[in-house]
């Protein structure tokens, strides 16, 4: 019966991956400030969300042993907790506690409810060991999905709404959507089903490396040398290379989502996935005596760049207007985040220990100036200023904590260095946006991308 309950929690896990991207929600508690309404500040309940629980619930109900620390063998170190939990907790604990301190409870409440379902996906599924290789194929596969949507998003210029989808109509003729300009017009970024082009290209990048991880795992089994004379081994033969096929296929059209979200942060930690990949490699491509050998293992990180070169050379007026930072748009862009990075160091010197509590950064932006409305009231586009604003300078030492423990657990477990190219490229892409920290599918995003990496030597033992 545990064996039927593990694995319907492990394939509900592997769903709610998949359908991460889809933000249908349920919306509640409006907050407006100026006569806008605030997104961050109002209170959401997501269809995914629905799903976690019911991981959670399952989870809870078939194990009676609720200690954490029991549960994760592979997390002990000479008897004693693994820092990483401990700093997991601690995280927890002290952004739970600022809701104390925080002007707007309620919106604190949202948002530290979002991590502690993060947390709680990412202590279950190291907990029961849902099978990576699985995971790993439903972020490629979901990514695939938001490529292709990606593409038709781009080459119609129209998003149109669907409720049941959480995607809201867009188009490169409304004012305030996010679209490039050049002297031929005004071009609509892809959204995807995501809220943001950029929180799109950040699920892209995920997928891509998913793609990568799946591409070395294949790569070594040794299915992929063909013997004739043995029929089971032909089978496996054909069935490794298919698969194969299929990941650089669905690569490819990530690739292409991932160039047409025009999300520079994105385009930057995909090129740094990449340096890693080819890094920590480098031995193994080498090792391969036959140079078509090398040229197929690294055919999918070759395949995409070509991509990116051709798209680059078709578009070049739109990614030089993404370049010029005197483009109109850009150069807006770019003078507002100046301007975020004053005000926040503004707010984190009038509470520089403590913060403002978590997700009131845009509440005390409120106060300093009223004449703002919601839309002009945008955190600071970097997770660290913001945590240091909203969680203080006691927070980012926490939240630092955990993340330098995370990695030295990962470093400590994986066999291979691309696993942390998996946190390392979201974080990279967090210095340049905040989505990562203020919205629950940039923070399941992370924490996933975490859980992944932890656990990659269960990747290396699957087939």
């Amino acid at each position: 019966m545990k064996n039927k309950i593990k694995t319907a929690i492990d394939w509900l896990i592997i769903f709610y991956v998949f359908l991460l991207p889809w933000q249908t929600v349920y919306i509640f508690n409006e907050i407006s400030i100026a006569g806008a309404k605030s997104q961050l500040l109002t209170g959401q309940i997501f269809a995914t969300e629905l799903l976690l629980w019911l991981i959670i619930i399952l989870y809870l109900i078939f194990n009676f042993q609720f200690s954490i620390f029991k549960k994760i063998p592979a997390f002990k170190l000479g008897g004693k907790k693994q820092l990483f939990i401990i700093s997991l907790w601690l995280f927890l604990m002290y952004s739970g506690l600022s809701l104390v301190w925080a002007q707007n409870h309620a919106a604190a409440y949202y948002l530290w409810f979002h991590f502690l379902e993060a947390a709680s996906l990412l202590l279950i599924i190291l907990t029961t060991r849902t099978p990576k290789i699985k995971l790993l194929w439903a972020l490629l596969l979901a990514s695939g999905i938001q490529g292709v949507l990606a593409m038709q998003q781009f080459l119609s210029q129209q998003i149109p709404a669907n409720k049941w989808l959480g995607i809201v109509r867009h188009s490169a003729s409304f004012p305030g959507d996010i679209v490039i300009e050049t002297i031929s017009g005004r071009w609509l970024r892809a959204y995807g089903s995501f809220s943001h082009p950029n929180v799109l290209g950040g699920f892209l990048v995920m997928g891509l490396i998913a793609g990568l991880l799946l591409w070395l795992h294949y790569f070594r089994s040794p299915d992929k040398k063909f013997n004739p004379s043995d029929l089971s081994l032909s089978k496996n033969f054909i069935k490794l290379w298919l698969k194969l096929l299929l990941i650089l296929s669905i690569a490819i059209i990530a690739s292409a989502g991932l160039f047409f979200s025009f999300s520079r942060s994105a385009w930057l930690g995909w090129i740094s996935a990449l340096i890693i990949f080819r890094i920590s490699t480098w031995k193994l491509a080498h090792s391969f005596e036959s140079l078509k050998v090398r040229f197929q293992f690294l055919l999918l990180p070759l395949a995409s760049v070509l991509l990116f070169a051709a798209f680059i050379f078709i578009f070049n007026p739109l990614v030089f207007a993404r370049a010029d930072l005197a483009n109109r748009l850009e150069a807006i862009s770019q003078n507002e985040r100046i301007s975020q990075i004053s005000e926040a160091l503004q707010i984190i010197k009038s509470a520089p220990l403590i913060g403002t509590g978590l997700n009131n950064y845009t509440v005390r932006l409120s106060r300093l100036y009223p004449e703002r409305s919601a839309y002009h009231l945008q955190p600071v586009h970097n997770i660290f200023i913001l945590i240091a604003a909203e969680l203080g300078l006691i927070g980012l030492m926490i939240f630092i904590f955990f993340i330098c423990s995370s990695f030295r657990r990962i470093i400590e477990s994986s066999a291979s260095l691309i696993a942390i190219s998996l946190p390392l490229a979201l974080l990279f892409i967090g210095l340049f946006d905040h989505y990562l920290f203020s919205q629950y599918a940039g923070i399941a995003m992370l924490f996933i991308s975490l859980t992944l990496a932890l656990d990659d030597d269960n990747l290396q033992s699957q087939t």
